[in-house]
């Protein structure tokens, strides 16, 4: 079970050297800002009085403002997905390390699980840890019990990303080793 985490190790330093990815990273954490920033107008009056706002119902967070958050958050996923699951195996396949991983201690189990991990990882923290995040936020400024009343949201933003990021990973991984197969000069 450590050698997973070798892979999954050296596979994050390979991906934060790069700056198109840390670009890519930082903008799709951006809109959490401007997420947590409407929670705070929704729940501070001053703010509101000082931003003349005449109807009370303007700032409103409830269980669909959080599907907002969540289907911005699935969509920087993708496509934080679409440039990092690509490089993970075909890499590894097209430089001929492959074999030299599966000479060593690996099992091809731990392969594909230390470069799923790497996406589970990098996938969770734009998705449901934001999320969750953002929930808290809400819970802790609001009044009135809204955290009793809106507990169950809970389990379908963790639910739900996961799904998602099960997914995409799956995915990613088996198109990038399929892609480089097909383009191998043996397959």
């Amino acid at each position: 079970m450590v050698t997973v985490f070798v892979l999954t190790r050296y596979a994050f330093a390979d991906l934060f050297k790069a700056r198109f990815f840390i670009v890519l990273l930082v903008f799709s954490l951006v809109p959490i800002l401007f997420f947590a920033g409407y929670i705070f107008i929704a729940n501070n009056k001053t703010v509101q009085l000082l931003m003349q706002v005449r109807s009370a119902d303007l700032f409103s967070v409830e269980a669909q403002y959080f599907v907002i958050i969540m289907t911005v958050q699935t969509q920087a996923a993708f496509l934080l997905n679409c440039w990092v699951g690509p490089v993970l195996i075909a890499g590894d396949l097209t430089n001929g390390a492959l074999p030299l991983f599966l000479s060593r201690p690996f099992s091809r189990a731990d392969y594909v699980l230390g470069k799923f991990t790497v996406l589970g990882l990098l996938l969770s923290g734009v998705t449901w840890v934001p999320g969750l995040l953002l929930f808290s936020l809400q819970a802790g400024l609001a009044r009135n019990g809204w955290i009793w009343s809106h507990l169950w949201m809970v389990v379908p933003i963790v639910l739900c990303s996961a799904i998602w990021i099960l997914m995409l990973s799956l995915l990613s991984l088996a198109v990038s080793a399929w892609v480089n197969c097909e383009l191998s000069p043996q397959g």
